[in-house]
């Protein structure tokens, strides 16, 4: 088990108004036979999709402000499965 410290700020330009939340994330084992996948990483359009997390970096999009119509890679890992194991996943997004 791992402890580790989580901040996100958030700054409202238009309001000019600022928020600061930070709390301990504890990261616990991954129970054998269950699949866990990381954050989701979005990268800036028209990347083309990384083979590895040191390549996706530099690609990273700086900020997550969206306009419909936009279009960007998605990009997150998969812990516990097999090599080349097939899996299907299904992505939402609402307002």
């Amino acid at each position: 088990q791992s402890r580790y410290v989580s901040g996100l700020e958030v700054v409202d330009l238009d309001r000019r108004q600022a928020w600061r939340a930070r709390q301990g994330v504890v990261q616990l084992p991954m129970v054998e036979g269950l699949v866990d996948v990381s954050d989701l990483m979005i990268l800036k359009e028209g990347t083309p999709l990384p083979e590895s997390l040191d390549e996706a970096l530099p690609n990273v999009r700086p900020g997550v402000r969206l306009k419909a119509g936009d279009r960007f890679p998605v990009i997150w890992e998969v812990y516990g499965l097999r090599i080349l194991e097939p899996v299907q996943v299904t992505i939402g997004f609402s307002k």
